[in-house]
């Protein structure tokens, strides 16, 4: 699943709809980036849990995420 934001700030707690409960790895977020200072990335710490298919995530600003279920291999 993919997000896009591009709003100016961080939005928490931002109730969103996915397709499956369950965990979601955070895959990907634009946010954190490596060999970069960045004081103060915005972002999930690497998972969300969605219930009744919707999660509660923080989208940081500017930003796209990737959330990909975890196959379990």
């Amino acid at each position: 699943m993919v997000v896009v934001s591009l709003n100016e700030g961080t939005r928490s707690g931002y109730r969103l709809r996915f397709p499956l409960d369950g965990e979601w790895l955070e895959v990907f977020n634009s946010d954190v980036y490596q060999q970069f200072p960045n004081p103060a990335p915005g972002g999930n710490g690497g998972r969300v849990f969605a219930s009744n298919r919707s999660a509660s995530i923080t989208i940081p600003a500017n930003a796209i995420l990737v959330f990909a279920r975890d196959g379990g291999d």
